[in-house]
């Protein structure tokens, strides 16, 4: 699994890229990566499960999350070699719409993140964004080998304004023909943004689904959730968020909680892959003036 950025996410360390496109810097830096989703010389829609928010400085509102199907759609073309020579994202989720584009890019080799290089990492694009003109965007993603998820945050205020919008999705090759008995667990990362008042900040950690197939059901649960103030640079960790939730085909949803249930939310996901290999998704959760927005991504 690599982080891969692109757009206005540059910081030094794992990947960068640049919004339209554009290759590697040479054999040392970030170069154009494959896609096991999709072959060579293609161009292939994936329906993304999306949720979003618009931040303000008291706050953030039109928090929403749609599933797989609801509208939002990545759109990822590759090359001759099976390269990734552009991905699209356009999300309509809470009336808080969004459009992005570019060649991601990544390490020599590729990599496997920590969750501590993943919020580092997070936390520099976000300020990067957010610290700039209105318009600045950038998008952060995590790819497994059937699927992907990540986020954007785009400023709409002056340098420093601190004002903008921000999302999360995930999507991938669906699930065909589901279990239909047995169990399964997946383990991940999850990953996202945050507002507290007029704090911003990013956030990473472990991500757990636990599915039952016979069942139709699900037990989710995000926990070692750090988070990396992008304002002031404070760190700290955050309540872990647990709940149960129904299969629908390859899809599922759920609600979860956490902090005693001073924080609510609900989950939107789905499996990838042959077999349900895979499984990402998004959530969202608000209570006492703090509201998240995150994405994940497992596998068994």
């Amino acid at each position: 699994m690599t982080l891969t950025r692109w757009a206005a996410l540059v910081a030094a360390g794992l990947v960068s890229a640049c919004g339209g496109g554009g290759g590697g810097d040479g054999p040392t830096g970030p170069q154009p990566i494959r896609t096991t989703m999709q072959g060579p010389s293609t161009t292939k829609d994936y329906n993304a499960s999306s949720a979003a928010f618009r931040f303000e400085l008291v706050g953030a509102t039109d928090k929403g999350i749609e599933a797989v199907d609801a509208g939002s759609l990545v759109t990822i073309t590759t090359d001759s070699k099976g390269y990734i020579t552009n991905l699209a994202i356009d999300t309509n989720t809470a009336n808080v719409g969004f459009f992005g584009e570019g060649q991601p890019l990544g390490p020599p080799g590729g990599g496997v993140p920590s969750n501590a290089d993943v919020l580092n990492d997070l936390a520099a694009g976000v300020k990067e964004v957010l610290s700039g003109e209105a318009g600045s965007y950038g998008i952060a993603i995590l790819d497994l080998n059937h699927s992907m998820f990540g986020g954007w945050v785009i400023t709409d205020s002056a340098p420093g304004g601190w004002d903008g919008r921000a999302g999360v999705f995930a999507f991938g090759v669906e699930t065909a023909t589901m279990p239909a008995t047995g169990e399964a667990t997946y383990n991940g990362t999850a990953m996202g943004v945050g507002v507290t008042g007029s704090q911003r900040y990013a956030f990473a950690g472990d991500a757990q689904v636990k599915a039952n197939f016979a069942g139709m059901t699900v037990q989710t649960t995000f926990s070692n959730l750090n988070y990396h103030n992008v304002i002031n640079n404070d760190t700290g960790t955050l309540a872990t968020l647990s709940g149960s939730g129904t299969i629908t085909g390859h899809k599922y949803s759920g609600t979860i909680s956490g902090g005693s249930g001073t924080i609510n939310g609900t989950v939107q996901g789905a499996f990838y892959g042959p077999g349900a290999a895979e499984t990402a998704g998004v959530f969202q959760a608000t209570g006492g003036g703090t509201t998240l927005m995150g994405s994940y991504g497992a596998k068994k």
